[in-house]
């Protein structure tokens, strides 16, 4: 097996920073003034002369090969042939992959390989998906043509076929048997979640799946089709993607939801009635604004409660017309109500 000195043909320089315009090296056994055979192919086919002259740019000619077991010297030679400086032993770089996977890697939590081949390509394989990431808004480029399930490479490596709605289940191509705090995992939701969801990755148990707030998250929060990530700590998942907003626009609920300060919630009441309750402990200004945009209000209600505050003078609010926005806004004592 061949290994390659002075790997990507770095100019030479002395050591004042210059490069060695036209200037040599020379390779030869360690400790020896005896030359050794050099290569401009990896196969040891193609001889190089020894010394080898450098270009203006300080460079050689070709890249250079060395094919056995004694370590190398380098002797560096001015132009005019006046030696600068020795090198001994000579830096040599594997350029197989059956070398660097021979090398051991210790592992991290986000690298769990054992050789550096493997660390490689885990790495690699990160890379060259995160721009198409990064270019879809977090969505993942990856579905499995026609498949109920999704798969999606993680920026850290882990390729992750996702199913189920509440309970998620992750398959990576590591089959982890543990999972250590930091993990990340990322995937492309199967299925909108009906209420609280536990992720499953491989053989490790399921775990809760939960806001930064320590809170589960809520039913219609984890849309088909959207990407997410969440990293391990220990006991929970913790979801790292940004949920919608009020800012983002309006969130479409079909079934009992507890709705926070800012936000704007679309109701669908085709399949039932539903209650939207306001937030428990609301400060003076705070908005919640509702609007029924699916189904029909007069056959299923969607009550709009309090949560122990009334609102103008009652427990409990009800549409009973579609596509009519209202605002509930706080004054400091009750809801008010306009449209």
């Amino acid at each position: 097996m061949a290994d390659q000195l002075l790997a990507g043909l770095p100019p030479v320089l002395d050591f004042n920073g210059d490069v060695v315009a036209g200037g040599s090296v020379t390779f030869f056994e360690t400790n020896t003034t005896t030359p050794v055979a050099i290569w401009s192919d990896i196969a040891a086919t193609i001889p190089l002369a020894n010394p080898l002259t450098l270009d203006s740019a300080g460079r050689p000619s070709s890249q250079i090969f060395y094919v056995g077991t004694v370590a190398v010297k380098e002797v560096i030679k001015d132009a005019g042939g006046a030696t600068l400086y020795t090198v001994d032993p000579s830096p040599r770089f594997s350029v197989t992959a059956a070398a660097a996977a021979g090398v051991t890697y210790s592992p991290i939590a986000f690298n769990p390989s054992l050789n550096v081949q493997d660390a490689i390509d885990l790495v690699s394989t990160a890379l060259e998906f995160l721009p198409s990431i990064i270019g879809n808004s977090g969505k993942s480029p990856f579905v499995n043509g026609g498949a109920t399930a999704a798969e999606y490479i993680d920026p850290l490596g882990y390729r992750c076929t996702a199913t189920g709605a509440d309970t998620i289940v992750l398959a990576t191509s590591l089959a982890l048997t543990t999972l250590a705090n930091g993990v990340t995992v990322g995937w492309l939701q199967e299925l909108t979640n009906t209420g609280a969801a536990t992720v499953a990755v491989d053989n490790v148990l399921a775990a809760p799946l939960v806001l930064n707030d320590g809170t589960a998250v809520e039913a219609g929060q984890l849309v088909a089709g959207d990407y997410h990530s969440a990293a391990y700590d220990g006991t929970n998942w913790v979801l790292l993607t940004v949920l919608p907003s009020a800012a983002d626009g309006y969130l479409i609920k079909s079934a009992a939801y507890t709705a926070s300060a800012g936000e704007r919630v679309a109701a669908d009441v085709s399949g039932a009635a539903w209650t939207l309750t306001l937030p428990s402990t609301p400060a003076a200004g705070d908005l919640v604004i509702a609007a029924v945009i699916v189904g029909d209000p007069t056959v299923n209600l969607l009550t709009v409660d309090g949560n122990g505050t009334n609102i103008v003078g009652a427990a409990t609010f009800g549409f009973d017309e579609v596509n009519v926005s209202c605002s509930f806004i706080y004054s400091g004592t009750e809801w008010k109500v306009t449209i």
